[in-house]
């Protein structure tokens, strides 16, 4: 299959949080556990060496690739980075791949738009 920006015909995959335009799959709770770079405990986030807190996430559109941006919510500091990957596909459709790099631990705003479509969740970053 090729990479395209658009799938207008694609069946959301199941994602646990959206709508039929917009969804993402985040962990129980938006909980993202952080453990330091290397550790033999899994998390949903790697503390790396350089102090960014990283997690993987899938997003899932109708129309584009979503920016995604994000802010703390309970505090004050840098904003949210993020890299979004070109369309891929898995065994349960099609969806965009994403680190997203917190910039330190709190409750964060993460906000994904794409093609019209906007979607907003509170995510908790912890140790």
């Amino acid at each position: 299959m090729s990479n395209t920006s658009s799938h207008p015909a694609a069946k959301r995959p199941s994602f646990n949080f959206g709508n039929a335009r917009i969804a993402v799959d985040l962990p129980e709770g938006a909980r993202f556990a952080a453990v330091p770079d290397g550790s033999a405990r899994g998390g949903w986030a790697v503390i790396q060496k350089d102090g960014l807190i990283r997690t993987k996430l899938g997003w899932f559109t109708i129309r584009g690739t979503p920016r995604v941006t994000g802010r703390r919510v309970d505090g004050t500091g840098r904003q949210l980075r993020s890299d979004v990957g070109p369309l891929s596909y898995s065994s349960s459709g099609p969806f965009y791949p994403s680190l997203l790099y917190f910039p330190s631990f709190g409750c964060w705003r993460v906000t994904a738009a794409a093609g019209g479509a906007h979607l907003s969740a509170i995510v908790n970053v912890t140790r």
